[in-house]
């Protein structure tokens, strides 16, 4: 009872760290491939995986939101993507959270699911609103696969430590 109630108070900034070492380690990335892939870090979406669990239907949506405007403002500068899109995966894992939950493979295809929803409608978004140029090729080859392979390796290291902090085994 106190695990959980020291996670729930924690989640907010575990949530907000992760959103920033996301963004440092995708620029580091960036920088070290040259600008020839762009593969970017979804720890938080990972978290948010697990995360949904442990809280409500309206702590999920508050906390996805006002952290989607937190990483509007840092790394996009225009309010509405990520504050957009965070909240509605959010809600689409706590509507699905007890198929996601029943194994790993399950939680592997959700995470590629809403990682692949996130850049897609990023950048549609962007496409859509004249803020960038969509080459579908070009993202596929260089920012969605990149971005997913990342992020099963990065979820194959974390599974582990987040199946023993969020998932309670029967015994």
């Amino acid at each position: 009872m106190i695990k959980e109630r020291i996670i729930q108070f924690f989640i907010p900034l575990i949530l907000l760290l992760t959103i920033l070492f996301d963004g440092q380690f995708s620029n580091l990335l960036l920088t070290l491939f040259k600008s020839t892939i762009y593969p970017a870090s979804h720890i938080f979406l990972i978290l948010l995986m697990y995360v949904v669990l442990k809280n409500s239907y309206l702590y999920n949506v508050l906390v996805s939101l006002i952290l989607g405007i937190i990483y509007d403002s840092y790394f996009i500068g225009i309010i509405g993507i990520a504050a957009l899109v965070f909240p509605l995966i959010a809600l689409f894992i706590y509507h699905i959270r007890a198929v996601v939950h029943t194994n790993r493979l399950t939680r592997l295809f959700t995470l590629i699911i809403i990682i692949t929803i996130f850049e897609i409608v990023s950048n549609l978004i962007v496409y859509l609103f004249g803020l960038g140029d969509l080459d579908l090729i070009g993202f596929i080859t260089q920012t969605l696969a990149p971005t997913l392979v990342l992020n099963i390796f990065l979820w194959y290291i974390l599974q582990f430590p987040l199946e023993r902090i969020f998932i309670q085994k029967n015994k």
